[in-house]
């Protein structure tokens, strides 16, 4: 099931797989069917990790799609001599010294004549004590 939320998988019954991605973006995807298959995208993602590393490691499966290799190595207790170390530089940056302590949802109220005003209201705000 979590591997459906990382795909953003939603049920369709007119796929052959059962489901369809609500991704549109073909850079989202490692297999030719993903957005219509989470399996063989499940399949072409591993096979991505264990390719080793060619030119930028920011290009790389691993780095790219940091959300489903974390998944991976916590769920599958995958050998880790599998894949090859790849330090991804651009994510250790942008997460290093960020530390979340909580997580917010804020709604602004719609406004009833204006149905349209339901959406792009909801935020997501990351609290941390040192930016408090």
């Amino acid at each position: 099931m979590s591997w459906l939320r990382l795909g953003l998988y939603e049920t369709d019954t007119s796929s052959p797989s059962g489901f369809l991605s609500a991704v549109h973006s073909a850079s989202f995807f490692l297999a030719e069917k993903g957005p219509r298959d989470p399996l063989q995208e499940l399949h072409a993602t591993i096979r991505a990790f264990a390719e080793p590393l060619e030119d930028s490691a920011d290009n790389h499966a691993q780095c790219r799609f940091k959300g489903r290799y974390i998944w991976l190595l916590s769920k599958l207790q995958v050998d880790l001599g599998v894949f090859p170390n790849v330090q991804c530089d651009s994510y250790n940056k942008w997460t290093k010294g960020f530390a979340v302590d909580s997580i917010s949802l804020l709604y602004a109220t719609g406004y009833l004549g204006n149905p349209a005003s339901f959406y792009g209201h909801t935020l997501i705000k990351l609290n941390s004590a040192k930016f408090s």
